[in-house]
């Protein structure tokens, strides 16, 4: 483990945490924000009005970018609605012109419904800030093309030999389902449920640990300073550590950011 690394988790609004920062520092940036569906949250009202909805994601989506570097990408998770309003706080803001991609995360098990089709994915934005130092490592995030699938000679003249970046639907697992698709090659690819051994107790929205990494791993490099500002489960922090990335969390949970260290204790006492 890299001594040098930083894990950081602070009890408090990321909105006012960015008030202590006094320039953009960061490599990468994620956020993965309440979806303003009446959960639970110790610290924070997650049944916003509209108006009171859209204010606070403009706000915390500002003082994100704000605070990245230039040339790195910042990650706005959302589900179906949440995502939505990210996209309509973008337009508002004038960032729009700066989203790089739109991935949708597809799976399995979404919250059941008979009264309409069954919600079964989710979305993240992907924002670039201008500069010339561009962060983004392809060779970390390809996987074989139909070409070299369907043994084509004309891969053997490509740059990489017939692997291309994945697309921007992930966790996809049957070519019966999207053929133009790469097929997912690791399982763990739905939704975190009560069986799952990833689970967290006391999280009912968690993310995947697949899902952070392959953005961890298409837009930073070892030792880069991340943030995650609504720290959630720890998902995020923890895919940092493991891929030896420093990483700051904030939370306006106690409870959130107690779990938190205990994820990373865990991860420090299996040597990853």
């Amino acid at each position: 483990m890299n001594e040098n690394l930083v894990y950081q988790i602070v009890n408090q609004d990321c909105r006012v945490y960015f008030k202590s920062i006094f320039c953009p520092n960061f490599d990468f940036m994620i956020a993965d924000p309440p979806f303003n569906i009446g959960q639970k949250y110790n610290g924070y009202d997650d049944e916003l009005t509209a108006e009171e909805y859209t204010a606070f994601t403009i706000e915390w989506i500002i003082c994100h970018w704000n605070k990245l570097k230039p040339g790195a990408a910042l990650v706005l998770h959302g589900s179906i609605a949440a995502s939505r309003e990210i996209l309509r706080a973008c337009f508002q803001t004038k960032l729009d012109q700066f989203i790089e991609n739109e991935i949708c995360w597809a799976y399995n098990f979404g919250q059941c419904t008979f009264n309409k089709f069954v919600d079964a994915h989710c979305r993240a934005i992907v924002l670039r800030k201008p500069g010339n130092n561009r962060k983004w490592y392809v060779e970390s995030v390809m996987t074989p093309s139909k070409r070299l699938l369907m043994g084509d000679k004309r891969v053997e003249t490509s740059k990489y030999k017939g692997y291309v970046p994945f697309g921007t639907v992930w966790g996809i697992k049957t070519e019966d389902v999207m053929p133009l698709e790469p097929i997912e090659g690791s399982p763990n690819w739905g939704r975190v449920q009560g069986n799952n051994k990833e689970r967290r107790e006391g999280h009912p929205n968690q993310l995947p640990e697949n899902y952070a990494e392959r953005f961890f791993l298409a837009y930073t490099e070892p030792g880069d300073l991340c943030f995650c500002g609504f720290g959630g489960s720890g998902t995020e922090i923890a895919v940092a550590k493991k891929l030896g990335r420093s990483c700051i969390a904030t939370d306006v949970s106690e409870f959130n950011c107690k779990s938190i260290e205990q994820r990373l204790s865990e991860i420090n006492s299996k040597g990853l």
